[in-house]
C-alpha cells in the first residue's frame, strides 16, 4: 500500500488474512481459534488442537510465522519486496548425497574440493527454483545429467511489479551453474518435466517466465 511518494510492504511466509480496520493500520490474522461456532459459514468451532481431536484436553494448535516489513519509494518497491519475498517464501534447501569414490580419494591423500553449483551464477532478477541430479536412465548419453529450473522475478511494463532496470529480459549461461563440468547437450523441458525441444546453453527469460532444462555432461 502507499501513495505517489512512498510504499509500505508487508510480506508473510504463508497465506494470511490482512485487513485495514482503521486508516494507517494493517492487521494480519496469524491464527484463528474459537470454542464456539461464530456463525460465519463454517458451521463448527474453529478449534484446532495439537493432537487433531476436538472434544479433548489437548492444547490448541500454535501457529507462528515471519513478517517482513519494508518502506520504499514507488521506484524501488518491486525490487525490494521481490527479493524479500523470494528469501522468505523460497529459502534455499540443501540436499546431500554420497559421491562415488570420495572415500577412496580421501584415503589416498587427495583433499580436492569439487564445486557442483555456483550460487553467484544467476543475475539478480533470476531465481534458481531448483537444481537436481537425474538418474542415469534419464541421461541419453549414458553419462551424468541434471535438471535446472529458472524463474524471472519481475513483471513487465505496466504491471505492479515492474522495475525499470530488472524487468528487462535476463540472459543466463547454464554452464555458469556447473563449474568444472562440460555441457554436451541441453534439452528444454516443460515445467512438469516432459521433454519439449532441443535447447541451448544460453537461456533468455522474459519477465515472469519460468523455464526448465535438462543438462547433460561429458
Amino acid at each position: 500500500t502507499g501513495d505517489e511518494r512512498a510504499r509500505f510492504h508487508l510480506l508473510t511466509d504463508r497465506s494470511q488474512g490482512v485487513g485495514s480496520i482503521r486508516d494507517g493500520e494493517l492487521e494480519a490474522m496469524v491464527h484463528r481459534r474459537n470454542l464456539n461456532d461464530d456463525w460465519l459459514g463454517v458451521g463448527e468451532p474453529m478449534n484446532e488442537t495439537q493432537c487433531g481431536c476436538r472434544e479433548c484436553d489437548c492444547p490448541g494448535l500454535v501457529a507462528r510465522g515471519t513478517h517482513l516489513i519494508a518502506a520504499t519509494t514507488p521506484a524501488t518497491g518491486p525490487r525490494t519486496y521481490r527479493e524479500l519475498q523470494t528469501r522468505s517464501q523460497n529459502p534455499t534447501q540443501l540436499a546431500f548425497a554420497k559421491v562415488n569414490g570420495w572415500e577412496e580419494s580421501i584415503r589416498g591423500g587427495s583433499r580436492r574440493a569439487v564445486s557442483v553449483f555456483a550460487s553467484s551464477a544467476a543475475p539478480i532478477n533470476v531465481h534458481v527454483v531448483s537444481i537436481d541430479r537425474l538418474p542415469g536412465e534419464d541421461c541419453a548419453r549414458g553419462g551424468a545429467c541434471a535438471r535446472i529450473v529458472l524463474a524471472h522475478l519481475f513483471e513487465s511494463e505496466g504491471c505492479v511489479g515492474y522495475d525499470e532496470e530488472l524487468s528487462a529480459p535476463a540472459k543466463v549461461n547454464l554452464a555458469d551453474f556447473f563449474p568444472g563440468r562440460s555441457i554436451v547437450a541441453v534439452e528444454e523441458l516443460t515445467l512438469s518435466g516432459t521433454p519439449n525441444r532441443p535447447g541451448d546453453a544460453v537461456v533468455t527469460l522474459e519477465p515472469m517466465q519460468i523455464r526448465a532444462a535438462k543438462v547433460e555432461f561429458a
